[in-house]
């Protein structure tokens, strides 16, 4: 082979050589194209399908479908899933929401309204969601044990009955009860609890305690019931003789001083003069408010306490007094009025609560309890009949399943406006009216004077002892799993 064909062969072998580097860079770049169109894509369906995912969770959240698959309680005839409960938690945090307001349980209580419930903590350290769902399983566990014994009893709820409980859900607000719940999940709530206060109502009334059954309970309990009033004002010392202190004689002296007095004229006389010895720059109002600080009314007895057990001993009378030393005070106590029971009358009212919040305005609420007083004013205006008119329209739990009855209420027991109304000097059997306190309107109707105060709480001691013997045996005899 010449010189001439071997150069060209070379030059071709070269060409062939940069061909083939050529075609192979062109592959790789053609590779790399496809790993980041498929990385790409990858990235791409994964987005998608973390996406759907959470569309397709959060659809099955909001739907509730998980919730009602979940059984929480159940008894032989009943059960109440977990979004029952999820509607029994909200409905109790919402009965706080309405009575306290939101800046008294988030300053008193600190259950802060705009954060959720699962992310604050109540003292114990459990989580305010918790606080309320055990709260909700451990009355949903009652409510089967009774709803059990209420389906022995042969009582069950009336179309007119079950009609309502369908009316009350369809007028509540859905979103306020917890994700998931629905109208229908509301309306086996209601229908469940209604049942329940049905049954108790005839478990109470059925509950018969005798005037044998009150003194007896008194007699072995006479010191919950006794309470008397008394005055106590303190004078402070230092024990190490600090500058511009009293020291732990100068103060006991004062305290002897003070203690020798044996009438509330004088004392409050010697210990106005204390307060102004010791707080010259205060002005009258504040002497007279740390004067009144000076009264306790209605203290029990207290075992720990000496000074009532001393007040609680024979021999004592009114205008005697008491002298205490502690760490750093003297307190001197004056027996304002001697242990005795409270024979304050109480009375027996019936309501329906309307909230403006249901009622959708202030001025609703107020138009619809004058149309609810004016049903009863049409009809033949009885016990019954208002009765009937609270199970439909109160929206006051605790008291709606009895005809909206309070029995043996007592003085300052309920708010200001609901208790000037009760106890009004003019108040005769029958009245009727409507008040606005912060819970909301309230129809009233007045039924009559109840017990003596002292005889009312025995009562109920008695009552709740008979309940919970009945209860024992429901719960012994039909199981909650």
């Amino acid at each position: 082979m010449g010189k001439g064909n071997r150069n060209k062969q070379l030059k071709i072998k070269e060409i062939s050589i940069k061909q083939k580097k050529r075609e192979e860079q062109a592959l790789k770049r053609k590779k790399s194209r496809k790993i980041v169109i498929v990385s790409v894509c990858g990235i791409l369906c994964a987005a998608i399908l973390c996406t759907a995912g959470v569309l397709i969770a959060n659809a099955v959240l909001d739907s509730g479908d998980l919730l009602r698959s979940k059984v929480c309680l159940s008894s032989e005839n009943y059960k109440v899933d977990e979004a029952m409960i999820t509607f029994y938690i909200y409905k109790t945090y919402n009965s706080y929401v309405d009575s306290l307001g939101a800046d008294t349980l988030k300053n008193k209580y600190g259950l802060d309204t705009s954060v959720s419930l699962k992310d604050q903590y109540e003292e114990d350290k459990t989580t305010w969601y918790d606080y309320f769902r055990n709260m909700s399983v451990d009355s949903a566990k009652e409510m089967l044990v009774l709803s059990e014994a209420a389906r022995e009893a042969g009582v069950s709820l009336s179309e007119k009955e079950l009609s309502i409980c369908d009316n009350k859900a369809g007028e509540l607000d859905v979103k306020k009860y917890g994700r998931g719940v629905n109208i229908d999940d509301i309306k086996r709530s209601l229908k469940l609890s209604s049942l329940v206060s049905k049954y108790l109502n005839d478990i109470n009334e059925g509950i018969k305690v005798s005037d044998d059954d009150i003194q007896s309970y008194y007699t072995k309990n006479k010191y919950d019931y006794l309470s008397f009033d008394y005055r106590c004002y303190s004078i402070n010392f230092s024990s190490t003789g600090e500058e511009g202190k009293l020291t732990a004689d100068e103060a006991k002296a004062k305290a002897d001083k003070l203690a020798a007095v044996s009438s509330v004229d004088e004392f409050l006389s010697s210990a106005e003069t204390l307060i102004r010895e010791n707080n010259p720059g205060f002005t009258d109002d504040q002497v007279e408010a740390d004067l009144n600080e000076t009264l306790s009314v209605k203290a029990n007895y207290d075992s720990t306490d000496n000074f009532k057990v001393w007040a609680f001993s024979d021999g004592r009378n009114v205008g005697e007094t008491y002298v205490s030393k502690g760490t750093s005070s003297y307190s001197v106590y004056l027996l304002v009025s001697l242990p005795a029971l409270d024979e304050s009358i109480t009375k027996n009212v019936r309501h329906i609560l309307i909230t403006a919040a249901s009622a959708g305005s202030d001025s609703a609420a107020t138009a619809l309890a004058t149309d609810i007083l004016k049903q009863f004013n049409s009809g033949d205006k009885t016990t019954d009949s208002f009765a009937l008119l609270a199970f439909e329209y109160s929206e006051d739990g605790g008291s709606a399943a009895k005809g909206g009855k309070y029995t043996n209420v007592y003085s300052h027991q309920m708010v200001d406006e609901f208790d000037e109304w009760c106890f009004d000097p003019a108040r005769k059997s029958g009245d009727t009216g409507i008040i606005k306190s912060n819970f909301g309107y309230h129809v009233m109707y007045f039924e009559g004077d109840g017990l003596p105060k002292w005889k009312a709480d025995v009562f109920d001691a008695v009552s709740a002892e008979k309940y919970k013997e009945i209860y024992e045996g429901f719960e012994a005899k039909y199981p909650v799993k």
